[in-house]
């Protein structure tokens, strides 16, 4: 009794393995194996299953172009992903629109407002990057626009004036001078 019960348990073992191996095609109902199967598809079905696929992508694109709903129409997109983009981070960032940015780069001439330079530094892919939205920490409000110099420069002075002045008293009268 052990030995057969040994020898089914077995036997059954192998047809387990065996449908676990294999699965229904959903549309020619035929049993596969599980290599042969792709998303309930097998690999003899599956060209005309997604010409089927495309044929029914297709029809529904007609239905939507002519559906004369207005909120059916498709519409191809009319802005530039970049600038929307830019729009988005610039609003929540700073609270500033892409046209209020670019009055602000008009005013100041497409310059840094504390050098007079324009933008030199590139971004990885090799673009000049865009002047430095410079706002108050305190209150949050934008001042202007920075090159990434003076925007770097402005960050180590941490927005002390008094650092700013002893910075410019030093330069014009740097204590070097009265022992060279």
């Amino acid at each position: 009794a052990r030995l057969l019960r040994a020898s089914l348990c077995h036997s059954l073992s192998k047809e387990v393995k065996l449908m676990a191996q294999t699965a229904l095609c959903d549309s020619c109902g035929e049993v596969r194996t599980m290599s042969s199967m792709w998303e309930g598809i097998c690999v003899q079905c599956a060209p005309g299953y997604a010409k089927e696929v495309q044929d029914r992508i297709d029809k529904n694109n007609e239905r939507i172009d002519t559906d004369p709903r207005p909120s059916r129409v498709r519409t191809t997109p009319t802005f530039n992903q970049a600038e929307y983009q830019r729009d988005y981070y610039l609003r929540t960032k700073y609270g500033l629109t892409l046209d209020q940015y670019n009055e602000i780069l008009v005013l100041q001439e497409g310059v840094c407002a504390i050098c007079g330079n324009p933008e030199h530094s590139l971004d990885r892919r090799g673009f000049t990057k865009p002047l430095f939205v410079d706002h108050d920490h305190g209150t949050k409000k934008v001042r202007g626009l920075l090159c990434s110099k003076c925007n770097t420069a402005l960050g180590y002075f941490e927005q002390d004036i008094t650092r700013i002045q002893i910075a410019i008293q030093y330069l014009e009268d740097p204590p070097g001078r009265r022992v060279l």
